[in-house]
Parts: C-alpha cells; structure tokens; sequence
C-alpha cells in the first residue's frame, strides 16, 4: 500500500520528469522559431518562389474567397490570407507524390546530393604568415633583454 511520503515523492518526480519534457519541447519550438526568422531573412524570396511555382505546377489555387458587404458593395475578401490552408494541401500533394514512388524520391535525393557536393564552395587559402604560425608548436616572443624585463 502506497504511504503518503511515497506518493508524494512519486508525484514529484512526475512533476519533475513533466517540467523537464516541457523545457524540451520549448526548447525545440524556440530552434525552430529562430531557423524559420533566419530563413525570412536570408531565403524569403528563393522559398516564396518556390512555393508559388509549385502551387502553380501541381494547381493548387488559393482558397474561395469570402464576399462582405462594405458601404453598400459587395466585396471579395481572402478567406486564408496567410495561406496556411493552401501550403498544407501543396504539402499533402508533395508528400503524397513522394510516398508513391520511393524509388524516384531515392534517385532524385542521390542525385541532389551529388549536385550539392559538386557546388561545395573551395576552401579558402590562408596567407602564408598565418599558416607559418598555425603549424609552430612553438610561441613567437619579441627578442627582448632579460634587464628590460619588468620584475614586480
């Protein structure tokens, strides 16, 4: 039979075990909050491009809009101004195009890869000096008299 300290310490490690899986998954949130921001900032344009090209491609047209009357005239309005409902159809689309032949997905992922690496930027050279210094064990010192050294 349970006594009240074991429930109790069974309740604080439930408690803990809770709190530890929540810091997790705002942790996880937060790196993808930031990788999406770095993304709007760098590759907007390149993702938006894309996006519209596929929508085009696999015809997926936005939503109906909605009609509002405003000052007496009928209005068309954006029902998915934000487009979330039609990015998640292009995504059902792609990703069922994609489990249906994995073969394909296979192939066109190798062959992507390949590209990739043949796109892989040059490493940079370093300058002579500074590559005589990253191979020294030894520490550079000015040639300085043992009488001109400051003792305290």
């Amino acid at each position: 039979m349970f006594t009240t300290t074991s429930h109790d310490e069974t309740i604080a490690a439930l408690r803990a075990k809770l709190e530890a899986a929540e810091a997790a998954k705002e942790a996880d949130e937060a790196s993808l909050r930031a990788a999406v921001d770095k993304a709007k900032r760098h590759a907007a344009d390149a993702h938006v491009g894309l996006v519209l090209a596929l929508y085009d491609l696999l015809g997926v047209d936005p939503e109906h809009p909605g009609s509002r009357i405003t000052r007496g005239r009928l209005t068309k309005v954006a029902v998915d101004r934000s487009e979330v409902v039609r990015t998640q159809r292009l995504y059902r689309i792609v990703a069922a195009f994609a489990a249906s032949n994995p073969e394909l997905l296979e192939q066109l992922q190798l062959e992507d890869e390949a590209g990739r690496e043949e796109r892989r930027p040059a490493p940079r050279e370093v300058p002579a000096a500074t590559s005589a210094l990253m191979n020294t064990d030894e520490v550079l010192l000015p040639d300085v008299e043992e009488d001109e050294l400051i003792t305290a």
